[in-house]
């Protein structure tokens, strides 16, 4: 049975077309959330994951092994720039 004037396969692509625009809704999302963060010496343990693109509990994980040093500032945890960036470039150097 035809839907319209292109048929089944018009209502394949539509729903197609749905499902690329909301993906490239959430990737600009994401996009502004990273843009959002405001660079500094020194981040959260929230501003840490979404700058690396990873879970708190994975954070806290890396913490807990001593791979990523962190601090604390009263009962807040400050996880350095630098520590953020050497742990991406032990990453990518994996990666070459």
């Amino acid at each position: 049975m035809r839907h319209g004037l292109l048929g089944e396969r018009g209502e394949i692509m539509k729903d197609i077309f749905k499902r690329a625009s909301k993906e490239t809704l959430a990737e600009q999302k994401r996009i502004q959330e990273l843009q959002a963060i405001p660079i500094r010496e020194a981040y959260s343990r929230d501003e840490a994951a979404r700058k690396l693109c990873i879970s708190l509990r994975k954070l806290d994980y890396l913490i807990a092994e001593k791979r990523i040093k962190a601090g604390k500032c009263g009962s807040r945890v400050l996880i350095p720039a630098t520590e953020i960036e050497s742990y991406l470039n032990s990453i990518l150097e994996g990666v070459a």
